[in-house]
Parts: C-alpha cells; sequence; structure tokens
C-alpha cells in the first residue's frame, strides 16, 4: 500500500492510536472494538493521514485497511512530533 506516494524522505513513523476520539473516529457512539486507527507521517511532508483498519471484512472475513482522514500543518518537524 503507496500511504505517502508524494514524498521523497520515505516514511517517518507509523503509530496505533490507543484511545481516537469520537472527533477522529467521526461517530460519538462508543468506540468499536473491531476498528483501529494508525497514523502516519513522512519525513518530507507537512502532514499526517489516518488510516482505519477494520478487523474482519464482512464479506470476504479479513482485515481491510482504508484511508481514513489526512490533517496538514504549517508545521515543518509533523513527522517528529507523531
Amino acid at each position: 500500500m503507496d500511504v505517502h506516494s508524494d514524498c521523497v524522505g520515505g516514511i517517518s513513523s507509523i503509530e496505533e492510536l490507543k484511545n481516537p476520539s469520537y472527533l477522529i473516529r467521526g461517530e460519538r457512539n462508543p468506540a468499536d472494538p473491531n476498528v483501529r486507527f494508525v497514523a502516519t507521517s513522512a519525513f518530507d511532508k507537512n502532514e499526517f493521514k489516518i488510516w482505519k483498519l477494520v478487523n474482519r471484512h464482512e464479506k470476504f472475513n479479513r482485515p481491510e485497511f482504508s484511508f481514513h482522514i489526512k490533517i496538514s500543518t504549517s508545521l515543518s518537524g509533523i513527522s517528529a512530533i507523531l
């Protein structure tokens, strides 16, 4: 999977979000234990992306990894912060 296709410096961080807020999840309901969120950043980008990982896809019975949101910032060191 090509998570930061336009970066030159490469991926700097891949981190699972342990307790994402409802603002990241996109819903006020209690968190679904079968859904996890992973954040990625690149060395040369002022952004990070959040990916949604569903433990079991209903139809195919396998994990499903999909793009969720991108957060752009003016911070040049966002990859180090993440």
